[in-house]
C-alpha cells in the first residue's frame, strides 16, 4: 500500500485519486509518523460496510430478495459467527504495534 503524508495528500489530491479509483489501490495517510486514515475504492468500502452490518445484525434472511437481517437476538440464541477469517491486526509497518508502543512510552507526557 502506498503511504502518503497528509501534506502530500492536500497538495496532490487530484493526482492521487485516480490511483485509488482506476487501479484499485489503497492509500494510507500518515501524520507525524502515525497512520491516521486509509482511502479505499468504493467496491472495497461497500464490502467492509456489508461485513460490519453482518457482524452486528447477522446474515440476510433471503439473500436474493430482501435486505432484512436476522438480528442480534437470533445471533445470540444460535451462536452464529461469520464464516470468513477474522480481521488480522495491522502489521508494524502500518503503525500497528509501533504506534501502540509509542503511546505507552510517551503516555506520561
Amino acid at each position: 500500500m502506498p503511504k502518503i503524508s497528509l501534506t502530500q495528500l492536500r497538495r496532490d489530491m487530484t493526482r492521487l485519486l485516480p490511483v485509488v479509483t482506476e487501479r484499485g489501490q489503497r492509500l494510507v495517510i500518515w501524520r507525524h509518523r502515525t497512520p491516521i486514515a486509509v482511502i479505499v475504492p468504493m467496491h472495497e468500502y461497500d464490502r467492509l460496510i456489508s461485513w460490519e452490518d453482518e457482524d452486528l445484525n447477522g446474515p440476510l434472511i433471503d439473500p436474493g430478495n430482501s435486505l432484512k437481517r436476522r438480528g442480534p437476538t437470533w445471533m445470540r440464541e444460535t451462536g452464529w459467527k461469520p464464516d470468513r477469517p477474522p480481521i488480522k491486526p495491522r502489521p508494524p509497518e502500518a503503525g500497528g504495534e509501533v504506534a501502540a508502543q509509542k503511546r505507552k512510552r510517551w503516555g506520561w507526557w
